[in-house]
């Protein structure tokens, strides 16, 4: 039987892109944006938002999931398309779960 991963392609960072113009649309259009903001600076900012977040996810699963070992990073197409999501989602754990753990064990202690 054949694997379905795939490994990492551009056409990938394309869709991250269209997923930052649906997000920057949203943003530019639904949210209350003071009037002093530069609305292009945010639709822009919002337009790269998916990808950088799909690069960062590309990093650390390199990184500690398959020991700088990029090449090998393999998921199948669905998973890569969403990946932006799912790297957010990742990161935002591990930030939350070290801090709490920093908590538990006494880091912020005063000595």
């Amino acid at each position: 039987m054949e694997s379905t991963k795939k490994k990492f392609h551009w056409k990938y960072v394309i869709s991250w892109l269209v997923m930052g113009l649906v997000l920057a649309i949203c943003v530019v259009t639904f949210a209350k944006i003071s009037p002093g903001t530069d609305i292009f600076a945010v639709f822009i900012a919002m337009l790269i938002f998916p990808s950088v977040y799909g690069f960062l996810g590309m990093l650390f699963d390199g990184l500690f999931k398959y020991e700088r070992r990029f090449s090998e990073i393999k998921h199948s197409e669905l998973i890569w398309y969403i990946y932006p999501v799912i790297a957010m989602l990742h990161v935002t754990f591990a930030i939350v779960f070290g801090f709490l753990w920093a908590v538990v064990t006494g880091k912020f202690d005063k000595k």
